[in-house]
């Protein structure tokens, strides 16, 4: 019986969030070292269902019914249903599937855990069914998954470097975006990773930030002003193959007090969480993604882990230590 594994990473945001659907600006991204994986495995049983199972940061089933319409929800597994619904638009011929989603990335918590599933789940499909996209015709599929199927209206950026991995620069001006630069980083640096376990809430607050955006918001002009300043410096920063790492932790820096300050996309929790690990001499520390909860990372030694790891143990968090992979879709065909 075929069977086809796809995975993708998470993702972290150096500076950018809400540029890709405001001003449809630049904007820069790591991909980051926890994956979502997506198996499919033939079903010969004459059910008319693919069934649909997840674990692990998301627990849950669905049975999509062929032959019929399957409406969207608020269900976990929407971004599966609504692949589904995408791939049978393009003339797909879907059959009897069992579909099964594990991810240690954390939910709703703006390290692209939606859009490492949707990349996996169209990258596998893709490859099961022989449909013949590339890499970046994946990403604006998957990027349709939200605004065109379940009208989430967030921007693309969080698709690429989930489909391409590395640490990109993205002009977002272009639909889909043709415009990327693949970027250096410093291999000595880890990530550590802070979820808060608490949902991002990432469609209500890009609403909220669209009607400051129309409002013509002081703050949140400033905030745009700042960060594409900030994208053009980290960018140049990068470029090189010895970055200047000082100069970088200033950066990021800069984008988190831009986040917390102008976009308002911090809470006293966080803010805490963040002084602490300024204080315990972390390179660099920022809020990734635009809600008000989710997650932060910061940037630091090998040396500084088990430190760090136990100062957090303290906290009402879950933490990761990772890294910025170059490693975007992985597909590969295995033999049952």
């Amino acid at each position: 019986m075929k069977q086809v594994v796809a995975s993708a990473p998470g993702k972290i945001c150096f500076a950018g969030e809400d540029i890709d659907w405001s001003v449809t600006g630049p904007v820069i991204l790591g991909a980051i070292d926890i994956r979502t994986q997506v198996s499919i495995r033939g079903n010969t049983e004459k059910t008319n269902i693919i069934k649909i199972v997840a674990e692990g940061s998301v627990n849950s089933n669905y049975s999509y019914h062929l032959g019929k319409q399957n409406l969207y929800s608020n269900h976990e597994l929407d971004y599966i249903v609504a692949a589904l619904n995408l791939f049978q638009g393009l003339g797909v011929k879907l059959h009897e599937m069992e579909i099964e989603i594990t991810s240690n990335l954390p939910a709703q918590a703006g390290v692209g855990s939606s859009s490492a599933v949707s990349i996996a789940i169209i990258g596998a499909l893709n490859e099961y069914y022989s449909v013949g996209l590339d890499i970046q015709d994946i990403c604006h599929y998957a990027y349709l998954v939200e605004s065109k199927e379940l009208n989430i209206g967030s921007g693309q950026m969080d698709m690429y470097v989930c489909g391409m991995g590395g640490v990109l620069h993205l002009n977002t001006r272009s639909i889909p975006i043709n415009e990327i630069l693949q970027l250096s980083f410093p291999s000595n640096i880890r990530i550590l990773l802070v979820d808060f376990k608490k949902p991002s809430a990432t469609a209500e607050a890009v609403a909220r930030n669209k009607r400051r955006y129309d409002e013509k918001d002081p703050d949140m002009i400033d905030y745009i002003t700042n960060t594409l300043k900030l994208v053009d410096d980290i960018k140049l920063i990068l470029m090189k193959n010895d970055a200047n790492i000082d100069m970088l932790a200033q950066c990021i820096s800069n984008s988190h007090d831009n986040m917390r300050f102008k976009l308002k996309a911090t809470n006293t929790v966080i803010d805490d969480c963040v002084d602490l690990l300024k204080q315990d001499g972390v390179i660099a520390v920022k809020k990734t993604g635009g809600g008000s909860d989710g997650c932060i990372f910061a940037l630091i030694y090998e040396f500084q882990v088990p430190s760090l790891i136990q100062k957090l143990s303290t906290y009402p968090v879950k933490s990761f230590i990772t890294k910025i992979t170059s490693t975007g879709l992985e597909v590969k065909s295995v033999k049952a």
